[in-house]
């Protein structure tokens, strides 16, 4: 038996990433909340989301479907960054992360339909960026 592949996430990287994977699958975009918790460690957040993103859209399909949810998570200086809702917000974003190493969590959740969870799993990485002109920052942003 195959098993159709979703993704649910609008994350044109995570696109990217199956593709360069060989994979075939669908996109459903999940309708699970993002917000943080008050007191919840970035990683225990990105790994709860991620999962809650599968979920949502496990619920919807028939038997025979496995979602793939996924969710990243910068934290700066014991600050989440969120992702930029604006060009204001994503050079805010990125003066606070120039010259400054940062920790970014990645976490995955793969279901089956109906809620069935196979798997979880987070990878944390430390990321230096260099110190960043006011030009590049312009520059960056105006690219997408």
């Amino acid at each position: 038996m195959t098993h159709r592949i979703i993704l649910a996430s609008s994350s044109p990287r995570r696109k990217e990433l199956l593709r360069a994977l060989g994979l075939e699958f669908d996109v459903i975009h999940p309708s699970s909340d993002e917000t943080f918790s008050v007191g919840e460690a970035p990683e225990e957040c990105a790994l709860r989301i991620s999962l809650e993103k599968a979920l949502s859209v496990s619920a919807t399909l028939p038997d025979g479907s496995v979602v793939i949810g996924a969710d990243t998570i910068v934290v700066v200086d014991g600050e989440i960054l969120g992702k930029p809702g604006d060009p204001g917000e994503a050079s805010n974003m990125l003066h606070k992360l120039s010259g400054k190493e940062h920790r970014v969590y990645t976490a995955f959740s793969i279901v089956r339909a109906k809620n069935e969870r196979l798997h979880s799993e987070i990878v944390g990485t430390r990321v230096l960026v260099k110190p960043l002109a006011a030009s590049e920052i312009e520059g960056y942003i105006k690219t997408r």
